[in-house]
């Protein structure tokens, strides 16, 4: 068994097809007492930032509220669901992450205001809804397009690993487990004219926890 400092160490997530990105999750601690909340997800980005190397001082946010490391080289995003917290760091400016976990009723509720008709009816069930949001959310925070709405992202297939908002395009990465779903998504500064998919049954075997780095491509930061 877990001790309570190893339930909340940060570990490592491999990211497929993004080159120069590092994907870090760290659980959440629980806690049930009132207004804890906010201080429990902070925690949790402060570990990630030390696993990272990043001291809690040059944490800031921008005006529109995208994180960002000062005086560094590296671009950061970061995501908490209710039990996980998620940063992703990149060589390169364009990344967004997100991380969900299953709530069902509630993307129900606010599907068309996130999806197209055509996405509506597409991505009916609970996963596909939940892999939509969490798509969409991070490329939303990826774009950095003032007043983007749900259906001007429009996801061409589900899990695609591709995705075009104007006459921008990103690339997707996506980990599903029965815990959560987490998105990566990464501008591409070259038109990408193809679009590729995977299954969701892939996905699922790619979900590994990777406990030792030395596990993960080196990436020289």
């Amino acid at each position: 068994m877990k001790s309570n400092d190893e339930q909340y160490t940060p570990f490592e997530m491999p990211v497929i097809d993004l080159d120069g990105v590092r994907l870090a999750l760290c659980r959440i601690e629980p806690g049930h007492e009132r207004g804890t909340r906010r201080l429990r997800e902070r925690q949790a980005v402060q570990r990630l930032l030390d696993y990272f190397g990043f001291s809690e001082s040059a944490y800031r946010h921008s005006a529109s509220g995208a994180p960002y490391i000062d005086d560094s080289e590296l671009h950061i995003s970061v995501s908490h669901s209710l039990g996980y917290a998620a940063m992703a760091v990149s060589l390169q400016p364009g990344i967004g992450v997100d991380i969900e976990q299953l709530r069902p009723a509630q993307l129900q509720r606010v599907a068309p205001r996130f999806l197209s008709e055509r996405e509506q009816a597409e991505y009916s069930t609970p996963d596909l809804l939940l892999w939509a949001w969490a798509a969409k959310e991070a490329i939303y925070k990826a774009a950095a397009i003032p007043g983007l709405s749900g259906p001007e992202m429009e996801l061409e297939s589900a899990f695609c690993r591709v995705a075009r908002v104007e006459d921008k395009y990103f690339r997707l990465s996506t980990l599903y487990s029965v815990d959560y779903c987490c998105v990566v998504a990464l501008f591409q500064p070259r038109t990408l004219n193809q679009t590729v998919c995977f299954s969701h049954t892939g996905l699922a075997e790619n979900t590994e926890i990777l406990d030792r780095n030395e596990n993960l491509p080196s990436l020289e930061y």
